[in-house]
């Protein structure tokens, strides 16, 4: 089972001590568990938008409060496996969310298959 582990902190905490938050990820590769992982910048970087009866406003950052500052996707037996390798986490500040990713019912249809190499060479010109 897939899960998707979100770090939430409060924008401009300070971040986890770069060598333990380098040696958890090493054991998370070691065991076999970890299949990505990525920090995110500052929300000074990004942009969020809000949909509303079909009008969209773009609202650029930072937005402060508490953000995702970055994810791990952990791929365990179960949700108790996932939570005892996220209480290893060296984050002193901030909550880290685990949830179950939606895996698929069953493989994309041939048309699905079609229409996504369509959109894929057309990026590509």
């Amino acid at each position: 089972m897939r899960f998707m582990v979100m770090v939430k902190v409060p924008e401009g905490a300070e971040p986890p001590v770069e060598t333990a938050l380098a040696r958890y990820t090493e054991d998370l590769v070691r065991a076999g568990v970890l299949l990505a992982f990525d920090e995110l910048t500052s929300s000074e970087d990004g942009a969020r938008l809000r949909f509303d009866d079909g009008l969209v406003t773009v609202l650029d950052g930072p937005f402060g409060g508490v953000l995702v500052a970055g994810y791990w996707l952990l791929d365990v037996r179960c949700l108790e496996d996932a939570v005892e390798w996220v209480r290893r986490c060296p984050v002193a500040t901030g909550e880290l969310e685990v949830r179950l990713v939606v895996e698929p019912v069953a493989p994309p249809s041939p048309s699905l298959r079609e229409q996504e190499e369509y959109l894929r060479s057309s990026l590509r010109r």
